[in-house]
């Protein structure tokens, strides 16, 4: 029962594993079409005519439909997180009620030294200590291998938790997973 649970367990992680690329190749913006030559490619399609008004203007061909672009600001392009051009006077001390060596400055200089601190080391270091961690309880997992008992099974088993409990912790487990892995959020 147990081996079962496991290869259950197992194949979940390896399902998730798999249906991973797919979930980014439905976020890429699909190719341009191409046209493929087709068995009536010398015959010339012939549309239904219907008369067009006399005061419409002379048409110009619909240009090509192309991938919409973000607009000027929108968090969409690369690079959003950047601070923003901010001028000086953002900085000058102003009048403010609550005394105080900061409190009455509109941009303070330790939001800019944490921005650069967390877009630079903080990202890099933070995601390869991700990976090593990762690969740490690999390691301790191919050379220990699983965790054995002391003595022979007893056969007496003790509820911990009822399956209400492990229902709703594997759900928030499993969708807490793939939010995470897939950036649905």
């Amino acid at each position: 029962m147990l081996k079962a649970r496991a290869r259950l367990v197992g194949a979940l992680i390896l399902g998730a594993a798999l249906a991973l690329p797919m979930a980014v190749d439905a976020q890429t913006s699909p190719p341009p079409p191409t046209t493929a030559p087709t068995k009536d490619a010398g015959k010339v399609p012939v549309a239904p005519q219907v008369a067009a008004p006399q005061t419409a203007a002379p048409q110009t061909a619909a240009p090509q439909a192309s991938a919409p672009k973000p607009a000027a600001g929108s968090t969409a392009v690369p690079g959003w997180n950047n601070p923003p051009a901010w001028d000086a006077a953002s900085e000058r001390p102003q009048y403010a009620s609550v005394p105080g060596v900061d409190t009455n400055r509109l941009i303070q200089g330790a939001g800019r030294e944490w921005r650069e601190f967390r877009n630079g080391p903080l990202t890099q270091v933070g995601g390869w200590l991700l990976v090593i961690a990762l690969a740490v309880i690999a390691i301790i997992y191919l050379l220990k291998g699983t965790v054995r008992l002391h003595g022979a099974p007893t056969g007496r088993l003790i509820e911990r938790f009822n399956a209400v409990e492990r229902v709703s912790h594997w759900t928030m487990a499993i969708s807490f997973v793939f939010l995470a892995l897939t950036g649905v959020v």
